[in-house]
């Protein structure tokens, strides 16, 4: 994060004109508050419906220090966005505006007071979707659709700017901090407190942001008893009737369980399926905007059919990102003896949860594939190829991340989202996918000259069949003894 924010504000410094440099403050700001506000997702876990509650509250400690220490951990996480995203932002913009003693005395002493209205409505967000969700038999699944449309929504605010240009840019910023006097005054107060040195702003940053952690407080401190027993609870039914049983096969069953339990998850969903997300926007962005790409498409379709295996990489790199199976294994936790005790094969097992992968990369990758093929007029060899090329992606995808699991196994958790998001299993996941979809990017931008299209394409696919028998080997000898061993 460090990183990325240094490297946005030099990319914002270049575009800028220096008496536009005050932007910058304010749209990191911005995006601060947003990000705090898109947190409201995990509220659930941190605060509300932890396994651990009943423990907790059996233990001899006093109901105002658990809530002390979950609350204390939940501000700390909006923190790490905060730290590591403006800290750099206020020094490098400092240096480049040739700001004064005061601009980094207000910044500093103003920052740990600037997130606290947005953390409000991060809380408050939180416990409506629990509310709203309730006691039902879908809670996961109205939880994951009101979240996902609150994030879709604000990104679609954010690409909504549309900054074709450097004048488009400006415009848009200009709005942007009308629209932060308006309905975010807070940001307002503290950038313009530091930038131009006032007094009366840098106070009432400190005190409306106090006020609204205060309120947080007493908000958490109300609802916290209440909304943990509720998620304990769980659903019911209230007109059971018997009826006809349906008879599925081990096999479908097992796919089933897994299928719901990706679907129960919105940290599983959107930690696994970032980059589908952005494939499948990005082919509907152009067929939508089709009429404004036209005039380029037959200037990408000069340099040739290395064009198209440079595009099909890129979706590659993408869907190398989406690996359930990385955790699947230890998202079994404590039932994991209920699942080795049924009478099916580890064989099986692998196969059910590496089929939820491979399908979930499939069809959205082909979806795409289909709007691009049309759009661009991409031949149906090209398109059979691609096809044949995303099968050996999410092949290997697939039984890297049932490797990974079995080595890194991590079963004893209180919540799924610290498998999902801090096991060693999942960031390997991320890592080594990540690494060999830039390497097979890199060596094939390099060496692409050495042969066609077509023999360039085909050494890429014998390396993920070759790479995924060399997997499939292992998981039926050590990988189903590793199983049996957890």
């Amino acid at each position: 994060m460090l990183y990325f924010s240094s490297l946005y504000v030099n990319m914002f410094i270049e575009i800028l004109p220096i008496e536009k440099y005050f932007y910058i403050p304010y749209v990191f700001s911005f995006v601060i508050f947003i990000l705090i506000i898109l947190f409201s997702t995990s509220v659930k876990g941190y605060l509300f419906g932890f396994e651990d509650f009943d423990l907790l509250m059996s233990l001899p400690i006093k109901k105002e220090l658990i809530m002390t220490v979950k609350f204390s951990g939940f501000l700390i996480l909006q923190y790490i966005y905060v730290i590591f995203l403006m800290i750099p932002m206020i020094i490098i913009y400092g240096i480049n505006a040739n700001m004064d003693i005061i601009f980094y005395l207000f910044a500093f002493v103003g920052l740990p007071f600037m997130p606290l209205l947005a953390i409000l409505i991060s809380l408050l967000i939180g416990i409506t979707i629990k509310v709203l969700s309730g006691k039902s038999k879908y809670e996961n699944l109205i939880s994951g659709i009101l979240s996902f449309g609150l994030s879709s929504f604000i990104f679609f605010l954010s690409f909504n700017m549309n900054p074709d240009n450097n004048v488009q840019i400006i415009k848009s910023f200009s709005k942007l901090i009308s629209f932060i006097k308006i309905f975010i005054p807070t940001i307002y107060f503290y950038v313009n407190g530091a930038i131009n040195g006032n007094i009366i702003h840098f106070v009432l940053n400190i005190v409306i942001n106090l006020f609204s952690l205060l309120l947080a407080i007493k908000i958490f401190s109300n609802m916290f008893i209440k909304l943990n027993n509720v998620s304990q609870e769980g659903y019911k039914v209230k007109k059971f009737k018997f009826n006809n049983t349906n008879i599925n096969k081990k096999g479908f069953t097992l796919f089933k369980k897994e299928f719901l339990r990706f679907l129960s998850n919105f940290q599983y969903i959107l930690n696994t399926s970032f980059g589908l997300i952005i494939m499948v926007g990005a082919s509907i962005y152009l067929l939508i905007n089709k009429n404004n790409f036209i005039v380029y498409i037959d200037e990408i379709m000069n340099f040739g059919e290395k064009i198209i295996v440079y595009g099909l990489l890129i979706m590659g790199q993408l869907l190398h990102s989406t690996c359930t199976t990385c955790v699947s294994i230890s998202l079994e936790g404590k039932q994991l003896w209920i699942l080795k005790s049924l009478p099916i094969s580890v064989k099986e097992i692998f196969l059910s949860k590496a089929l939820v992968n491979i399908l979930l990369i499939l069809f959205p990758s082909i979806f795409s594939l289909i709007i691009i093929s049309f759009v661009l007029r991409i031949s149906i060899v090209w398109v059979m190829i691609a096809i044949l090329y995303f099968i050996c992606v999410s092949l290997f995808v697939s039984m890297i991340g049932l490797v990974l699991n079995l080595l890194f196994p991590k079963l004893d958790f209180d919540r799924e989202i610290v498998v999902i998001k801090q096991s060693m299993s999942s960031f390997l996941g991320i890592m080594i996918n990540l690494i060999i979809g830039i390497g097979i990017v890199f060596l094939t931008i390099k060496f692409s000259y050495l042969t066609s299209a077509y023999t360039t394409m085909l050494i890429i696919i014998m390396f993920y069949i070759i790479s995924s028998l060399i997997m499939y080997v292992w998981l039926n000898t050590k990988g189903v003894k590793k199983f049996n061993n957890l």
